[in-house]
């Protein structure tokens, strides 16, 4: 979308589902908004709080580089298995998101602490991905460096882990889930709001 000059404004995490070739697909963005032309800023207030991006706290408005704040929180929240800012207050939260506030775990390789920092620039003029070499800075970052992103856009990379799946809505890869029982109350709090119900 970006290439189209259009913004997707990417203010959640990315739903992605799996192609019966075994690729990762984009299932749904989530919460945002689309449509608006490159050049031009907007104003929409949208998004989970973790993936909101300080100049849209801010209202300053904001162009495309609010996707590549997202992707940074995605990527550390990918190897981290949590996001970069949380808070249980939101207001918390969005201070920590203004003043770039977060850790590194140790697990975090210098490339990718370095990619990291880049698109998590509290400015956007200096965010990567929003620079004059636009996506190129992101695809050329040596934290992907083995990455053959035309492999990729043609499908001609074998995936790391190809799961064995027998139909298109086998869930037997994945563990099963006890639901918990739940007690029935001997006491109906709502009887007079559900009597016609």
């Amino acid at each position: 979308m970006l290439k189209e000059d259009f913004v997707k404004k990417f203010n959640d995490p990315p739903t992605f589902d799996k192609t019966s070739d075994n690729y990762d697909r984009i299932k749904a963005i989530g919460n945002g908004a689309y449509g608006e032309v490159l050049k031009k800023k907007t104003w929409t207030l949208c998004g989970t709080p973790e993936y909101i991006a300080p100049e849209v706290i801010m209202s300053k408005g904001y162009s495309f580089g609010v996707d590549w704040w997202a992707l940074g929180v995605l990527i550390f929240e990918m190897q981290a298995g949590h996001p970069p800012f949380f808070a249980s207050d939101p207001s918390k939260l969005y201070e920590k998101v203004l003043e770039g506030q977060y850790k590194f775990p140790e697990t975090f390789n210098a490339e990718c602490k370095n990619l990291i920092k880049g698109l998590l620039q509290v400015d956007p003029s200096k965010r990567i991905g929003a620079l004059k070499s636009g996506v190129y800075d992101i695809k050329c970052h040596s934290w992907f460096n083995s990455i053959d992103w035309q492999a990729i856009l043609h499908q001609k990379c074998e995936p790391p882990f190809t799961p064995i799946c027998h139909s298109p809505g086998d869930t037997s890869n994945f563990p099963e889930i006890s639901q918990p029982k739940l007690k029935k109350s001997s006491v109906c709090f709502y009887e007079k709001e559900f009597e016609d119900f």
